[in-house]
């Protein structure tokens, strides 16, 4: 398979319809480990909407999406470890003496690719492999530029929080 060269995220379909940019964000938890992970259900819709006449494009920050972009060299199967940045404790897991971490691409490698992204997507969906309450629905994303107020973002996921829906209500990350 040949992956595009960093920080390209490519669109495809007829080019016709509305851009619909997926993302399948970072994991936020004590440990993670790729044993096969993929947003299947993600892949699927996005099948559906490029049958349907949209243009889409997936940003995968748990997939080695480039070449040129460090990652943990793999098992043999295709498993292994995602590259991680130890994170402060959230307040409410405090209590814990353990290293909490966000796994995945890292956060400017992220951000950058969406920056680049050209032409800029007519909607966002977010979803997660993660089942619990992540804070990956509530951690300011870097969104695409030129995204403005009026993006329409779906968040799907099995979640108990509130999210926000657009970009706007986001607060901007450092």
């Amino acid at each position: 398979m040949t992956r595009p060269q960093f920080p390209e995220i490519a669109w495809s379909g007829s080019g016709t319809g509305p851009r619909i940019l997926a993302i399948n964000p970072w994991i936020f938890d004590f440990a993670a480990f790729n044993v096969w992970s993929r947003p299947v259900g993600l892949l699927a819709c996005l099948d559906m909407l490029r049958g349907a006449g949209a243009t889409v494009a997936l940003m995968d920050c748990l997939d080695r999406t480039w070449e040129d972009v460090k990652w943990p060299k793999p098992g043999k199967y295709a498993t292994g470890h995602y590259p991680k940045e130890e994170l402060p404790l959230p307040d409410k897991l405090s209590f814990m003496d353990r290293r909490y971490s966000r796994y995945g691409l890292p956060r400017d490698v992220v951000r950058e690719a969406l920056a680049s992204l050209d032409p800029a997507p007519d909607a966002v969906m977010v979803s997660s492999i993660m089942t619990t309450g992540t804070p990956a629905h509530s951690t300011p994303f870097p969104w695409p530029r030129n995204s403005g107020p009026t993006l329409p973002v779906c968040w799907a996921a099995a979640t108990p929080h509130s999210v926000p829906n657009t970009p706007s209500s986001t607060p901007t990350p450092t």
